[in-house]
């Protein structure tokens, strides 16, 4: 019986634990390039076989794994990514009607948008108010991450993510009202993290005119900014939402403006 040959695939591009960044606009890495050789038994065989790439980008998130799937074929193959997390990538032949294939784990990870970038886009200062208490404008932490609350030990690990904190508890799930469902999104891009947030406002925004018709504007946006803070349950409270904490500390923000300085 004649011996069976050895295959090798070595990847070249990228290198195993390589960390790729996401950039702020547009929000994607760079090219990532894809590139192997192939050898039977020592001898390069690349040029005559098809390389298969399979790619899966996974952030694990409070409730739920995320994923993003590439699959594409070819040496020298560029790919970008507009999410954050671990990224696995399989380089696959088939010599001789046997499949082989090897793994490497790299990682995305996110870059926070300048203060100039945000102050250009949000023309708004109720809400650069609203992220300078959620985040102080940031989107991520400082190892790239999706920027979470800081809990005490015991707590539970909060579902808070990004630029506005928003909840993908509440807020991914099917039987809210938002158009924009994507946590993957919301925790990896800010912009999109942004374009929910006003959402979330405008629909609370909403819900106080219902509640509250006869209130005066400045009423109105404190029961909005409460309920930003505490969700529906804030319509079933009677205190005076001016004295509370958030709403107090926004409109402080929206008068001292911390971001100028």
């Amino acid at each position: 019986m004649a011996k069976q040959k050895t295959v090798e695939i070595k990847i070249l591009s990228p290198n195993n634990g390589q960390v790729f960044k996401l950039g702020t606009a547009p929000i994607e890495t760079d090219p990532i390039l894809l590139k192997a050789n192939v050898f039977q038994d020592g001898v390069d065989i690349t040029n005559t076989v098809e390389i298969n790439w399979d790619l899966r980008l996974s952030y694990q998130a409070t409730h739920k794994v995320y994923q993003t799937k590439v699959k594409t074929s070819g040496n020298l193959v560029k790919v970008k990514f507009q999410t954050g997390g671990i990224l696995r990538i399989r380089a696959g032949v088939v010599v001789d009607k046997r499949e082989h294939s090897t793994r490497i784990k790299t990682n995305i990870v996110g870059t926070n948008p300048s203060k100039a970038q945000l102050d250009s886009l949000i023309n708004d200062d109720q809400i650069k108010a609203i992220a300078w208490q959620e985040s102080t404008w940031r989107q991520f932490d400082d190892n790239g991450n999706p920027l979470i609350p800081i809990v005490k030990s015991g707590e539970k690990k909060p579902s808070m993510r990004g630029l506005f904190q928003i909840s993908e508890w509440w807020w991914a799930e099917e039987r809210t009202p938002l158009l924009l469902k994507d946590f993957n999104r919301m925790a990896w891009q800010w912009d999109y993290n942004l374009q929910t947030a006003k959402l979330i406002l405008e629909y609370y925004r909403n819900r106080v005119q219902k509640n509250f018709p006869s209130e005066s504007p400045q009423k109105q946006q404190d029961w909005t900014l409460k309920a930003y803070k505490l969700g529906p349950s804030t319509f079933a409270a009677k205190e005076d939402p001016k004295d509370f904490w958030y709403v107090v500390n926004i409109r402080n923000f929206m008068k001292d403006k911390p971001w100028l300085k």
